[in-house]
């Protein structure tokens, strides 16, 4: 992938006529697991497929496809043509999926005993104050988690041992600790630094039932990539290169 709109194309290549080495014949070559381009396009913020848009839902800006070179505003009739023109002209764009990081405070042995990956799917994230008590005025929930790799969570231990890692600062190092998942949030409510975003796993999803429900701690990022004034306040993905 790259950051770069012009540079997100698509190839299509036929398996049976062509191999990779034949294309690039001066590549060392070698399977990879598909978990790896999830994670990738998870770090540019590049939802794909079903499983991650919300089906009759999901606008194209929300995508980011404004941002990719995937909207034009020079073509004829479209559907949703009038809402997305709207949307653009008066910028108020209040959901976008971006990536996030899952950290566990609990044991991560417990986590994996149970099916986390399905409960995580379509969970709804909350905002809680730091008292971890959910905010009466933010019931409803400010985002949904849209897709996971459960192999990526991160547990409060290793992230505290990460001598490379300050938690405070407005970037996020994706080579310390990888990405965890893609998420539609609301940019505003994940922009509140005095508040934190949780998701909880248990029978209705629902935080405010504490019997046998298991919290993890929701940090949003913007990819590298994004404009400087798409929710400033929110940590960047920057790489080791940078």
């Amino acid at each position: 992938f790259s950051p770069h709109y012009h540079c997100l194309k698509t190839f299509h290549f036929s398996v049976s006529l062509f191999t990779v080495n034949d294309i690039f014949p001066s590549c060392d070559t070698h399977p990879l697991d598909i978990s790896l381009y999830h994670t990738a396009r998870w770090e540019l913020g590049l939802p794909e497929g079903i499983k991650e848009f919300i089906t009759n839902d999901t606008l194209p800006f929300e995508a980011n496809t404004d941002l990719s070179g995937g909207v034009s505003f020079s073509k004829g009739c479209y559907i949703g043509q009038e809402l997305t023109a709207r949307t653009h002209f008066t910028g108020v764009i209040r959901r976008r999926y971006v990536p996030i990081k899952i950290l566990s405070t609990g044991n991560i042995d417990v986590l994996k005993t149970i099916n986390v990956s399905n409960d995580l799917y379509n969970a709804p994230i909350y905002q809680v104050d730091e008292t971890y008590q959910t905010l009466q005025s933010k019931l409803k929930p400010v985002g949904w988690i849209r897709n996971v790799n459960i192999n990526n969570l991160i547990t409060t231990t290793t992230t505290n041992n990460n001598s490379n890692h300050n938690a405070n600062d407005d970037r996020f190092n994706i080579d310390h600790n990888p990405i965890t998942g893609i998420a539609l949030i609301r940019l505003t409510e994940a922009s509140e630094p005095q508040h934190k975003l949780i998701v909880c796993i248990s029978p209705h999803n629902n935080c405010n039932d504490n019997s046998n429900t298991i919290v993890l701690n929701i940090t949003p990022y913007i990819p590298s990539w994004w404009p400087e004034d798409i929710a400033p306040i929110i940590k960047r993905i920057v790489y080791a290169n940078k």
